[in-house]
């Protein structure tokens, strides 16, 4: 063992010809960094010298500024603590909000389902400071391939999903001093995969499909094509939420229940957070489901704490569940069936054709800014621009 004036010290093997008064060394030595901090020591092992070197001079001047030396941990380490992070709402989004219980349970999936496992279970164990770009190629390569159990293969926007974790722990990890440069720069990525056009029922059709229906999904599904809730959001509204007086009929948005955990979260955004008036057709058939529903099941089951939609056993109804009873009862009747989120987008489509301004549209379906609106639907405004643009025109020609 040999050490320099620099803080570096040469580790061989136990049974390298050097510790036996051998002067040539037959092992493949390691290169142990050190250096001091108010007394302690922080040493770190590279299997270069010039490795330890750049680390230990990166770690000097990071305590020159106040800097802790970072920890010589794994991949695996900063995901754990990531994901810890965002299970206990400690975890920062690049703006430093915290992450909508939704996203943050779905990062942690991300990572459970594609991260941990990657290249057979070698990225976890690459030590966060020796993080490159290749290693980003290699996963994007693996996650790229086909499935050799299934032959499928994952889509653009699934790829870049199953990646935004790792994106957002190499952010935190420079952000510690443990990386000096962002693997994920110039890192090319699969495009997303290009949405598929949304069908959108005529308003004739929307009352067809809803005229064969039942309650509870007869309303279930007026709440999405007349009121533009998402699926999540219908099965977490309470009766507390809904107004039915005349003049004030209102949908309160305030929860969305998760599908997938069964638990009730905050909704999508900020944004989702909203107050829906409806039309007198949406309040009516909710009037004639909650009279029904006192009829059938008692009082209690309307009073205002109590949920709109319940399943078999009280809890919260699920939307796969309701679809499943709809497609059966429209394929009786030879109609085309639209899916839940199809009816929100004729929730949409309705609504331009009615002429609603599409600032109000986009509060009213709780969009995150009118721009995501604009990319969706300005498609439905475009005789309406056409209209602006001609009557711009004639008060130009004005003399």
């Amino acid at each position: 063992m040999a050490s320099d004036s620099k803080g570096i010290t040469e580790r061989h093997s136990r049974s390298c010809a050097t510790r036996h008064d051998k002067k040539r060394c037959d092992c493949r030595p390691t290169f142990q960094a050190q250096v001091r901090v108010n007394g302690q020591s922080h040493t770190r092992t590279f299997d270069s010298k010039a490795a330890a070197i750049d680390w230990r001079r990166d770690a000097e001047k990071r305590v020159k500024f106040g800097h802790a030396v970072p920890e010589d941990d794994t991949l695996g380490d900063a995901l754990q603590r990531f994901r810890d992070d965002l299970e206990s709402g400690a975890a920062m989004t690049r703006s430093g909000t915290a992450y909508k219980p939704g996203v943050a349970k779905e990062y942690r999936q991300l990572v459970d389902r594609y991260l941990v496992p990657a290249l057979r279970g070698d990225l976890v164990r690459i030590r966060t400071r020796e993080l490159e770009r290749q290693h980003l190629v290699a996963l994007r390569t693996e996650l790229s391939s086909e499935d050799q159990k299934t032959g499928e293969k994952l889509n653009g926007s699934t790829i870049q999903n199953a990646m935004m974790p790792l994106r957002a722990v190499v952010r935190r990890e420079m952000e510690r001093g443990v990386l000096n440069v962002d693997p994920f720069n110039k890192l090319t990525m699969p495009s997303r995969t290009p949405q598929t056009t949304r069908r959108a029922a005529e308003r004739i059709e929307a009352e067809q499909l809803l005229s064969v229906l039942t309650d509870p999904d007869r309303a279930y599904l007026a709440v999405a094509c007349y009121g533009g809730l998402r699926a999540g959001e219908i099965s977490a509204l309470r009766w507390e939420d809904v107004d039915l007086q005349k003049e004030k009929g209102s949908i309160h948005v305030l929860r969305s229940f998760d599908q997938k955990s069964g638990e009730t979260v905050l909704p999508k955004t900020d944004k989702s957070v909203r107050l829906v008036w409806m039309p007198p057709q949406l309040m009516e058939i909710l009037e004639q489901y909650r009279a029904a529903t006192a009829v059938e099941f008692g009082a209690e089951r309307i009073a205002p704490e109590k949920l709109v939609f319940t399943s078999s056993t009280g809890g919260n109804l699920r939307s796969a569940v309701v679809a499943n009873r709809m497609n059966k009862v429209w394929a009786a009747h030879g109609l085309r069936r639209i899916m839940l989120h199809e009816a929100r987008h004729t929730y949409a489509s309705l609504a331009a054709a009615a002429k609603m301004p599409i600032q109000v549209l986009s509060k009213m379906m709780g969009h995150s800014s009118i721009s995501v609106t604009m990319d969706l639907y300005a498609h439905l405004y475009a005789e309406d621009m056409q209209n602006a643009a001609a009557q711009f025109g004639e008060y130009l020609a004005q003399s």
